[in-house]
């Protein structure tokens, strides 16, 4: 069966889109698939940091001790900076990953 199709029938039924035993408990995962899922990233984000590498986008060095890259990190700045303050109506800016972003164009 298509990976797809796999998840969309457990998701459907409720059962962990993982591994189809146990029920989901609050997302899509149960608690010992969530748990294993955490563990995996958070090996990977060590092991880019040791390697001096992003983080978020695994593509380009890291800044200084900053463990994302100058884009990345910008980015994760915009989102933190209009996180919602007592009540006043705040939108959240939603970029691409810094992969996908190209470099305005210069005019001359």
């Amino acid at each position: 069966m298509p990976e797809r199709a796999r998840y969309s029938e457990r998701r459907a039924a409720g059962l962990c889109v993982a591994c189809g035993q146990q029920p989901a408990a609050a997302g899509t995962c149960c608690s010992t698939c969530a748990a294993a899922k955490r563990a995996a990233e958070a090996a990977r984000r060590e092991r880019l940091r040791r390697a001096g590498i992003c983080v978020d986008c695994a593509r380009k060095p890291a800044a200084s001790a900053a463990y994302r890259c100058p884009t990345c990190l910008e980015q994760q700045r915009r989102r933190v900076s209009v996180a919602p303050c007592k009540g006043r109506d705040v939108t959240l800016d939603v970029t691409l990953p810094c992969r996908e972003i190209e470099k305005p164009a210069t005019s001359a």
